[in-house]
């Protein structure tokens, strides 16, 4: 009938005006990328929904990163180490960085297994489009990793299944030159805790059969770690020289890489990952043996004083401490005793003072040099606190938002207001999310975008992965030499720290500002 008619008409109207309404907020509701200065620093230290509101921002626009052909490949399931972006826009430019790491590899699991277990901010970052589809996404791009490993591993069975530097293809990873026939501790020493952690987040998620995939190649690096990275006396290859990529393991030759400039992992930094994965995993037949693996590090654990205007602050020296040392504590249960808290907490709260003091408008890490231009300078490794470190600083004009990525588990208030202060830099925030790095002057920015300075903050953030470790390694009765050697290691060296009380220090220079962002974000 004609009045039926009419009915049916005015509904679809109506239903036509809801769906409108319903995007219209939706896309409201969506933060601009230069989201920053709608933030209250004062809310952000103490506030726990803004904090939440701040994080919920982040993760959303660091999903952009988080794109094939942008971050990652989905056809391969593998990391590109970054891409470059315009310095005028923000928008990518050139060609993507073709080559990866384990490092970066592992970051990427880290935030695939925070978003299986269920955290809505890894969603929003594994998946920003749609997050509730995230576990779906994460289930996809882990397939296809784990395809590209096993290829890696049936073609190149020398390297143990741990991975060098690596150019990608949708097949997996491709040789690299320079890194042919060599594989780093370090890196691997990451990417074995993640793949860790991967494992049981895959149990619950329901997903057997890539469960068992996953684990089959974790037992790979368990069986070879020593053959591959042990060199004998506690000594951990920095790298290791394969003698033929062809042959397994057990018919091969491993060595130091002849006139290396770091031979090996002696360090008490991100180092310790692998030290700590031969130690609880390798199949030892001496315990004294394996006991030496923290007499070699021993040496290298030094107490020393930061002098502050309000006190001494007792800290472990760094390298250059530069914050990416303490990446160890995003991982591992280190947290979890409390000597280990103590320290590390002194660490960030000497790191925070230092920028505070001497008017520094944020943190230092390692970093991709800052240009004029679209060509990028240099890497820039020595950044840190000379004063506390057993290296000199060479560059004290870089700062980068990552700088806060182990800030952030010392004091989650803290570490955001660093991160923020730093964002708040013209053209450090841009549609694929934060940027590089920038000079403190605040007139040049490193034209890039990284899983190394974009995702280990948002790892931090997020607390890492050490809490899933510990569960696993209690129910492998591994946690009690964990937490025993972690207690000794360390009261040996620190009987008294100084400083707990001083205060986290807060920005108090902001980074000269011209007003020039990218046109997307202003």
């Amino acid at each position: 009938s004609k009045r039926q008619h009419k009915l049916t008409s005015t509904m679809k109207v109506s239903t036509l005006f809801i769906s409108a309404i319903i995007v219209v907020c939706a896309v409201e509701a969506v933060p601009k990328c230069r989201f920053a200065p709608s933030f209250d620093p004062k809310k952000i230290l103490n506030d726990k929904e803004t904090q939440n509101q701040l994080i919920d921002a982040i993760t959303y626009w660091e999903g952009h990163f988080h794109q094939d052909g942008v971050g990652f490949d989905l056809k391969s399931g593998l990391t590109f180490d970054g891409h470059p972006i315009l310095q005028s826009t923000g928008e990518l430019y050139g060609q993507v960085h073709n080559f990866s790491a384990s490092s970066k590899e592992s970051i990427h699991i880290h935030l695939l297994t925070l978003a299986l277990d269920g955290d809505k901010y890894a969603a929003n970052f594994v998946n920003y489009k749609n997050p509730s589809e995230a576990k779906k996404v994460a289930i996809e791009v882990l397939t296809n990793k784990i395809k590209s490993y096993e290829n890696w591993n049936r073609k190149y069975p020398g390297f143990g299944g741990f991975l060098p530097w690596f150019s990608i293809s949708s097949e997996g990873p491709v040789l690299l030159n320079g890194w042919t026939d060599q594989v780093p501790g370090l890196d691997n020493g990451q990417l074995v805790w993640s793949i860790h952690a991967l494992i049981p987040a895959l149990r619950s998620a329901g997903a057997s059969d890539l469960e068992s995939r996953w684990n089959k190649y974790l037992d790979v690096m368990k069986q070879n770690v020593l053959r591959v990275f042990y060199q004998g006396q506690g000594h951990i290859r920095a790298v290791t020289k394969i003698k033929d990529i062809t042959l397994p393991p057990s018919q091969n030759t491993y060595t130091v890489v002849p006139g290396g400039d770091t031979t090996f992992l002696d360090d008490p930094y991100e180092g310790e990952l692998m030290t700590w994965f031969a130690d609880l995993y390798g199949s030892w037949t001496n315990s004294s043996e394996r006991e030496l693996l923290w007499a070699t590090k021993r040496p290298k654990i030094q107490s020393v004083d930061y002098v502050s205007s309000k006190g001494n602050i007792t800290v472990q020296r760094g390298y250059w401490f530069s914050a990416h040392e303490q990446w160890k504590t995003m991982v591992l249960p280190y947290y979890s005793v409390p000597i280990a808290r103590r320290i590390y907490t002194n660490g960030e709260r000497a790191r925070t003072v230092h920028s505070q003091e001497n008017k520094i408008p944020g943190l230092y890490a390692s970093i991709n040099d800052v240009s004029k231009d679209q060509n990028i300078p240099g890497y820039v490794s020595d950044a840190g606190i000379e004063r506390i470190s057993f290296q000199k600083v060479g560059r004290r004009d870089i700062i980068t938002p990552y700088g806060a990525m182990t800030t952030f588990l010392a004091n989650k208030g803290v570490g955001l207001v660093w991160y923020h202060h730093m964002l708040m830099g013209d053209r450090m925030q841009g549609p694929y999310g934060s940027t590089e790095a920038t000079n403190v002057a605040g007139t040049l920015i490193s034209p890039l975008t990284t899983w190394d300075s974009k995702i280990t903050s948002l790892n931090g953030m997020l607390n890492g992965i050490p809490k899933i470790i510990e569960k696993q390694l209690r129910k492998e009765n591994l946690y009690n030499r964990f937490y025993s050697i972690v207690k000794r290691e360390l009261s040996q060296k620190f009987p008294k720290l100084n400083g707990e009380n001083i205060p986290f220090g807060l920005p108090t220079t902001k980074i000269p500002s011209s007003n020039t962002n990218f046109p997307s974000c202003a």
